[in-house]
């Protein structure tokens, strides 16, 4: 399962999860294509739905994201931009 969270992962999620890992992604996105807060700050938390569409995005109440039923072509794209 992929989770997303729109900063750094949390301590407490970490801790709750000894046998998950976190991976770093650069994204491709342009200053013009990320999603913004009415104030014009980017919001980092609506880049998964940007990015696979809200269609593939389920948010859970400890924070996380789930991706569902992404397209393989989505996660070709995904394992490029993969940091460490």
């Amino acid at each position: 399962m992929l989770r997303h969270f729109g900063g750094p992962t949390p301590a407490e999620y970490l801790s709750r999860h000894p046998d998950e890992y976190v991976v770093a992604v650069r994204l491709s996105l342009r200053p013009a294509d990320m999603p913004r807060r009415a104030d014009g700050s980017v919001d980092i938390e609506a880049f998964p739905e940007r990015i696979f569409g809200s269609e593939h995005v389920k948010r859970r109440p400890d924070g996380s994201t789930e991706y569902i039923d992404i397209p393989e072509s989505k996660f070709r794209e995904l394992e490029q931009r993969i940091l460490h």
